[in-house]
């Protein structure tokens, strides 16, 4: 039970941390006069470095425990905000993003491993369902609280705010003591990375990395931040409060479809119907109006966040290498991140945001309707 409260804390700071930055960086990048594709271009950095690191952080987590990782982890937190706070151009930013994706990596190569293994076996969906919740809560209280940081201190202020949080974070993750008997090998660790996998390990990954390019265009990219505040005029409180209302309803949905066991199939239904029809008329909206639709969407992607970390639970609960088939199925996942964060910059200045929130509806549509058979059947119900 110590070890889960440990778990929760770090979820809970990792996630006021990430949704701070996702709102903080992309409008402070507009005040170093970055322009909107360099912007989209240095956040495909990071998961750069996931695709690469992530993998490895998982193999060697595998061999040695969740110890280490978890210390490179925290420490890696601290090290980022301090980039950001010293940087004046490209290069630093760049290198502050590249930090990011050690921080994300050691943080998603063993948080799901350290999770299921705190939990009764056979839980591990429930509590992976409720750890999204507590991360969407989290994200609540990050964007309130730089919405105000923003709102009365000057950004070099918040980035300090920021850092006094991180060594909080980083003292949780020295509390975690998971350690196994093994040696860090080398041709070891790159053995268990590129092992044979099959073809249903595969087929769910790619399925799932569809949710990437809602992910980018709606929640953790540069999009929604510099659209609010370009295009809609909204101040940096009422973004933090539009992003604020996203996370509650989020976590809204995906704690109701653990608490009152909705079934997959109407978690699906609800996913698109709350999500991708919506966005078709998301280009519309003016500040006033985009607060009850991003309300409704939120609600929908929490129903289908429940089905993305119950198809994560199914694919390797059978699993000897959690962290690492965890690390290497995101893979695909990160493929399309890289592209669609690279790439969503200059489809905005060619083509207006319409056509991302068009691509982002799709996306919903098609991970739901490929996602929902593979968990039906491997149901125990």
């Amino acid at each position: 039970m110590k070890l889960l409260q440990n778990i929760t804390y770090i979820n809970f700071l990792q996630v006021v941390l990430s949704a701070s930055l996702r709102i903080f960086l992309p409008l402070y990048l507009l005040t170093k006069n970055f322009k909107i594709e360099e912007i989209g271009l240095l956040f495909a950095i990071l998961p750069l470095v996931m695709m690469v690191v992530r993998a490895i952080f998982a193999s060697i987590a595998d061999i040695i425990g969740t110890k280490l990782i978890f210390r490179i982890y925290g420490l890696s937190v601290v090290s980022a905000l301090v980039t950001y706070l010293f940087a004046n151009n490209s290069v630093l930013f760049g290198l502050g993003k590249a930090l990011e994706g050690v921080r994300q990596s050691g943080f998603w190569a063993v948080n799901r491993t350290e999770l299921y293994r705190s939990v009764e076996k056979g839980k591990e969906e429930k509590f992976a369902s409720f750890m999204l919740g507590v991360r969407f809560l989290g994200d609540v209280a990050g964007q309130i609280l730089i919405a105000l940081f923003l709102t009365y201190l000057a950004f070099s202020n918040t980035l300090l705010a920021l850092i006094l949080i991180s060594l909080v974070l980083l003292y949780f993750t020295f509390k975690i003591n998971s350690q196994q008997d093994g040696k860090i090998n080398p041709n070891l660790v790159l053995k268990q990375i590129f092992q044979k996998r099959d073809r249903k390990f595969w087929s769910v990954s790619i399925i799932m990395s569809i949710a990437a390019i809602y992910e980018i265009g709606m929640y953790t990219g540069f999009v929604l931040p510099i659209y609010f505040s370009t295009v809609l005029n909204m101040n940096p409180l009422e973004i933090g409060l539009a992003f604020a209302l996203y996370s509650l309803f989020y976590a809204i949905g995906t704690l109701s479809s653990v608490k009152f066991h909705i079934p997959l199939k109407i978690n699906a239904i609800l996913s698109v119907v709350l999500v991708s029809i919506p966005l078709i008329f998301f280009i519309y909206l003016d500040k006033f109006a985009l607060y009850p639709m991003l309300a409704l969407i939120a609600l929908g992607a929490g129903f289908g966040g429940h089905l993305y970390e119950s198809a994560f639970a199914k694919l390797t609960r059978k699993s000897s290498l959690v962290s690492t088939d965890i690390g290497v199925s995101v893979v695909p996942y990160r493929i399309i991140e890289i592209i669609s964060l690279a790439s969503f910059g200059f489809l905005i200045v060619s083509f207006g945001y319409g056509l991302i929130f068009s691509l982002v509806s799709i996306s919903v549509f098609l991970m739901t309707l490929f996602i929902y058979p593979y968990l039906k059947n491997n149901s125990p119900n």
